[in-house]
């Protein structure tokens, strides 16, 4: 159920090239013979993925001396053709071997090839082969907001089912998560654009991300934590279902914490009124109103917010639903009119 937060990905590549601007690539070498010359082009060429990834395969084979330069190029042609074609398992292969195949390759090379490892293993819904190639980039550039952002987005929305390796995984994607907050903070807008469009673009991004460490703190039931987080969420993204549907499962949990200590709450003064009758309860009283409100304030926000979600609609109108009539205590008709009311919000 990840949010589509990923669509916001692609302007981090743009605003990491904005940032460093355009830099004049080096006069690559001469090809060492015409037969090399042809091999690499007829690879570069082409355009079928199959055809080109054999071809980049064929070239790495036949070429053992070429430079460096080639050989990294073609393997980077082979690579990615095998992720474009779809054939996953290929180029999970190719990604695991470039360090054997390729050990004199620059560490941006290698960083191209880790990521069409990873969104191989991810389009393979392989989340362990995922993570690994996740680590191999942030092993080589700990600050690449793209990965962070992936990773902190998959593992709290695939946890294990053990307490020790769930407590493991939200621990591991609440760092990516502040790991990634803190790369995007330090990308400066570019001169270009103006504050209205940066917003509107970086706002996703970092919602998402908010959204992330909210569902991290749902798991570990911090419903505190986690309204925080999802509020910002909300904010920033106000048709986001899936947020709104865990803003509301927060305030839920902080509601049933809420009925909890005011059922205990009633019990303490119903056994001072029996110790003695006579005793004045008017503060008691008070309290107790006061954390009748205070529930009744929290139900309204757990229901609005459902409500919401249900309105937005998508995957999660349904759980919406389902846990928004749990809490309605009035009538159909109202609900069906609260829910009616977010739809023209």
């Amino acid at each position: 159920m990840r949010k589509t937060a990923y669509v916001a990905l692609l302007l981090l590549f743009i605003l990491a090239f904005a940032i460093s601007g355009f830099s004049q690539a080096p006069t690559p070498p001469q090809n060492k013979s015409k037969a090399e010359y042809d091999a690499y082009k007829a690879a570069y060429d082409e355009k079928d993925n199959a055809k080109k990834a054999d071809l980049a395969a064929k070239f790495l084979t036949d070429f053992k001396d070429s430079d460096i330069y080639f050989r990294s190029n073609a393997y980077i042609m082979m690579t990615k053709a095998y992720l474009d074609g779809q054939s996953f398992p290929k180029a999970l292969d190719a990604a695991a071997k470039i360090d054997e195949a390729l050990p004199n390759a620059t560490p941006d090379n290698k960083l191209k090839i880790y990521s069409f490892g990873m969104q191989a293993a991810s389009n393979a819904n392989d989340l362990n082969k995922t993570i690994e190639f996740g680590d191999k980039i942030l092993a080589v550039n700990p600050n690449d907001a793209n990965t962070l952002i992936t990773l902190a987005g998959l593992l709290p929305e695939r946890l294990p089912n053990d307490e020790a390796g769930k407590k493991a995984a939200l621990a591991k994607a609440e760092d990516y998560a502040n790991r990634a907050l803190a790369a995007i903070g330090k990308i400066a807008k570019p001169a270009t654009m103006s504050d209205a469009d940066w917003n509107s673009q970086i706002g996703p991004v970092t919602a998402g991300i908010h959204g992330d460490l909210g569902l991290i703190a749902l798991n570990r039931q911090d419903y505190d934590k986690s309204v925080s987080e999802y509020m910002q969420a909300v904010k920033a993204t106000p048709k986001d279902a899936v947020s709104q549907f865990r803003l509301g499962l927060a305030y839920s949990g902080q509601a049933v914490a809420m009925s909890k200590a005011y059922s205990t709450a009633i019990t303490e003064v119903n056994d001072a009124n029996k110790a003695n009758p006579a005793a004045d309860q008017t503060e008691a009283k008070a309290k107790l109103a006061k954390m009748e409100d205070d529930l009744r304030a929290k139900r309204a926000q757990a229901t609005d917010a459902l409500a919401s979600a249900v309105a937005i609609g998508g995957p999660v109108q349904q759980p919406a639903m389902d846990q928004l009539k749990k809490l309605w205590t009035g009538t159909p008709e109202e609900m069906d009119q609260l829910i009616a009311a977010k739809k023209k919000g």
